[in-house]
């Protein structure tokens, strides 16, 4: 966060009547918006004029459980009305190698009051360990970048219609930034797949070419 000389700051606890824990949040850089995600709540929005938050969720049903657990919320710097999720509670079965539960990509058009589901090629898991670490999907100019809890870094150029999985070398991804001005990705990793001993590889990457290499 950089603070602003000419703004007045004033810090102190807020309710967010959500389910689990708030694993994160998510101002719009442009436009007075703010989001939450839960772990196991959905995703909220805060109502500045009222001041409190207000389900993002609440049209959910029994069916959607998955939709309930937000691994990682984005925004769009260019379109305040557009909001973007990865969200689900699959798991891998280490012994069977078997898929357990549904992973999906949610983008709206109305900040937040209607979302279109979209199926992906990867696990997501909103309620699972380090799931607080940070943002893993990031947008910028038309693409999105996810890092995922297994799979590698991905994205996509037609809004999560389909995912590509990128070079990068590392499979467990902490969270995913991306420079709006120059277009620099940053990258955070576990460095488990280079951990040499009870060291850890190299866990932060750079990308100077909109992910197609990167340097450590």
């Amino acid at each position: 966060m950089i603070r602003n000389p000419d703004v007045s700051y004033r810090f102190s606890s807020l309710s967010v009547p959500g389910g689990g824990f708030v694993t994160g949040f998510v101002f719009h850089p442009r436009e007075q918006l703010l989001y939450a995600r839960t772990d196991i709540g959905g995703i909220y929005g805060f109502d500045f004029d009222n001041n409190k938050w207000f389900s993002l969720n609440a049209s959910l049903t029994e069916f959607q459980h998955h939709l309930t657990r937000p691994l990682s919320i984005a925004v769009a710097e260019e379109n305040p009305c557009m909001l973007f999720a990865m969200c689900g509670d699959s798991w891998i079965n280490h012994t069977t190698g078997e898929r357990n539960g549904s992973s999906a990509f949610l983008v709206s058009y109305d900040k937040g009051m209607s979302f279109t589901e979209k199926n992906v090629p990867f696990n997501v898991n909103g309620n699972a360990p380090a799931r607080g670490s940070g943002e893993r999907l990031a947008y910028r100019n038309g693409r999105l970048f996810f890092g995922s809890q297994g799979d590698g870094l991905w994205f996509s150029d037609n809004l999560g219609n389909s995912w590509n999985r990128t070079s990068f070398p590392e499979e467990n991804c902490a969270f995913v930034y991306i420079h709006q001005e120059s277009g620099i990705l940053i990258v955070s990793c576990t460095g488990e797949t280079a951990a040499v001993g009870n060291r850890r590889g190299h866990t932060l990457f750079a990308s100077y070419d909109n992910g197609v290499s990167f340097v450590k």
